[in-house]
């Protein structure tokens, strides 16, 4: 049992990490299972084995991404992670279960418990609703190690030497632009966004770190467009963005995989794209996971 989690509000790529883990379980020929929250109280759901959920609204942005990406992965959502895990192990029986958003269950006793921090964020000394914490930071003491996301881009952040306190390992991970597609599957390469106009929006937990991205293209410029992690996008929102396009006489709209397919009923424009953002992960800590024998 893995546990992949946070200590702060907002997206700091545990879902990648998941998907990462979940993909090299898979090549060892494991049978995985992935445990999410959700609504829907305390009733559970399997998604997974290559169902497309795009027309399922209640699934959610986290189960949507996983399920698209990993076709051979159970996906268990419900409300109560204990819960699921039982309901889990009763109907699947994996080899590996993985807890996306684990680091906070208390009552599961976990083989490992990984902690994600996005490395451009100070996450200060304050508990919600004071502060970003979810609790409190010396609790990363339950943490087995620590991954710090956007290490390329960490400036005048005291975060290491903050998690070296705690004596733990810690890792690195960071992201680079990989395919560049329509949901149609019209792809462009990504040396065609250099010296073009481009207008780029997303709804995650760093909309700024995507932006980043987009700018190690070389555009002529990037209109950016910030929206709050998991945004639930109306008509007016992609009127809205439409009407940016349009303006600014720009040659291509990109977002995030993740929140493209909240876009669907939408689509009327040629040059939508979604940027597939692949994780570079330190090798270090899959050595590490291999130590434990799981």
């Amino acid at each position: 049992m893995i546990s992949v989690g946070n200590i702060t509000m907002g997206g700091t790529g545990k879902t990648t990490v998941v998907k990462f883990l979940a993909e090299r379980f898979l090549s060892l020929g494991k049978k995985v299972a992935i445990i999410t929250s959700g609504i829907g109280g305390d009733r559970s759901f399997i998604y997974g084995k290559g169902e497309d959920l795009r027309k399922n609204k209640d699934v959610g942005d986290e189960v949507l991404l996983l399920s698209n990406n990993l076709p051979h992965v159970y996906i268990v959502k419900g409300k109560n992670k204990l819960k699921l895990v039982h309901f889990a192990e009763k109907e699947i029986s994996p080899d590996i279960i993985i807890i996306d958003d684990g680091f906070h269950c208390y009552g599961i006793e976990k083989s490992l418990d990984i902690v994600v921090i996005d490395g451009t964020r100070k996450p200060g000394k304050l508990v919600l609703p004071s502060g970003i914490l979810r609790e409190p930071f010396k609790n990363l003491k339950r943490a087995d190690f620590f991954i710090l996301n956007h290490a390329n881009l960490m400036e005048n952040n005291d975060i290491e030497k903050r998690l070296e306190k705690f004596k733990k390992k810690i890792f690195y991970m960071w992201y680079r632009i990989g395919e560049i597609k329509n949901l149609n599957g019209k792809r462009i390469s990504p040396s065609e966004i250099k010296g073009k106009r481009v207008v780029a929006f997303a709804g995650i937990g760093n909309p700024f770190s995507f932006f980043s991205l987009i700018l190690k293209l070389k555009p002529e410029i990037v209109y950016g467009i910030p929206f709050p992690d998991h945004f639930k996008y109306k008509y007016r929102d992609y009127k809205e963005i439409k009407k940016i396009f349009f303006t600014t006489s720009s040659h291509f709209i990109l977002t995030t995989e993740k929140d493209i397919y909240k876009l669907e009923n939408f689509q009327d424009i040629e040059n939508l794209y979604f940027v597939k953002i692949e994780p570079v992960i330190d090798e270090r800590m899959w050595e590490e996971i291999s130590k434990i024998g799981l």
